[in-house]
């Protein structure tokens, strides 16, 4: 009897299903389309996204015929299913994520003062890449403080940091001058009081590459933010998180309301600019007009918002005017190349045909 596995996908992953579908073949396994297929007295093997893998399929099998319980776990991932009734929780990991065969994209990030947000926000940002850690990150230090700039090199050789600075605030305008110097293709934009969660690192290891993925399907791909710490003069939140077993994340596409501030937008160059409503002074495409304006695909694994406490950490308050009015002539600072580069904001609408 040929042996089966199930498999749990969102409908824009079918690249994603068609490589597990090829790999499971090269062992003799056949890939059913439906994550709740079960036959009784049998196992299948149990994938809750395209991108796992088993390691040592056959041994697995055979410890699930022998003890007849109802599901295997490799480190609280359900990986053999059989409608029975008790739980083999396995000792070892047997499981793990394929790389998918697509190109990494740069990371874009702008801080000025807040070098404690910064540096636990760097610090999860190189944790979550430990399986991917050659992707670019480009951070543009912004008329930064004394603790900035130590944090920023703390981390030059724990991440592949490119290194940017400007001698005035340039606030938000930082992203429009980074795309300008960089001139990527596609990017994603980290703000710097971000926290990525810890499984991430666990669940979706590649997860750069998956968003480049989805953006053959999406304008905007992204994580969710969390909600629970916002500041109750800030934000109106009208619905709440949803509760998330965090192994089994799904997606959000184009439904409800997404719980999205900007924090890990990805997006193309292209349809970046071509959303921007050209206003001054920043000439960038605030989050909130970026989500509006787009098809969107949101992963309900959730980041922690830390800016939400800047008022109790900082003093200062998320509804002040706290923004500068950047000039739009600006200088940057290239520390790779030991050289000073000058850029108009509005002449990031040239980048593109439009």
């Amino acid at each position: 009897m040929l042996q089966l596995a199930r498999v749990r996908f969102d409908p824009f992953e079918m690249d994603a299903v068609t490589r597990l579908q090829s790999d499971l073949a090269d062992e003799n396994i056949g890939l059913i389309l439906d994550p709740t297929y079960a036959i009784k007295d049998t196992p299948i093997l149990n994938y809750i996204n395209p991108h796992i893998r088993i390691g040592d399929i056959k041994t697995i099998i055979k410890q699930h015929q022998q003890t007849r319980c109802n599901t295997i776990l490799s480190r609280n991932v359900p990986i053999s299913y059989m409608p029975v009734e008790n739980t083999y929780r396995h000792i070892h990991s047997v499981c793990y994520y394929s790389k998918p065969p697509v190109d990494i994209i740069p990371i874009l990030m702008i801080t000025h003062s807040r070098h404690l947000y910064l540096e636990l926000t760097l610090n999860s940002l190189m944790f979550s890449l430990s399986f991917d850690p050659k992707i670019p990150v480009h951070i543009l230090m912004s008329k930064p403080t004394d603790e900035v700039k130590s944090v920023v090199f703390k981390f030059k050789d724990r991440l592949n940091l490119h290194i940017y600075e400007t001698t005035e605030n340039v606030c938000f305008a930082g992203f429009n001058m980074l795309i300008q110097h960089i001139k990527p293709e596609k990017f994603v934009i980290l703000e710097e009081d971000f926290i990525l969660p810890q499984h991430l690192k666990t669940i979706m290891p590649y997860w750069n590459r998956i968003f480049n993925e989805r953006l053959d399907y999406f304008d905007v791909v992204g994580f969710s933010t969390s909600i629970e710490n916002v500041s109750d003069n800030h934000f109106s939140v009208d619905t709440k998180s949803d509760i998330q077993y965090p192994f089994l994340y799904d997606w959000k596409n184009n439904v409800g309301h997404p719980h999205v501030t900007g924090n890990t937008l990805c997006t193309t160059t292209k349809h970046y600019i071509k959303m921007s409503e050209r206003n001054g002074p920043f000439y960038i495409t605030p989050d909130g007009v970026l989500i509006t304006k787009s098809n969107w695909s949101i992963c309900s694994i959730t980041g922690y918002h830390i800016g939400f406490n800047q008022e109790m950490d900082i003093s200062v308050s998320l509804t002040s005017n706290r923004f500068p009015d950047p000039e739009e002539d600006q200088f940057l600072y290239d520390y790779q190349r030991d050289e000073k580069f000058k850029y108009n904001l509005k002449d990031i609408y040239k980048l593109v045909d439009l």
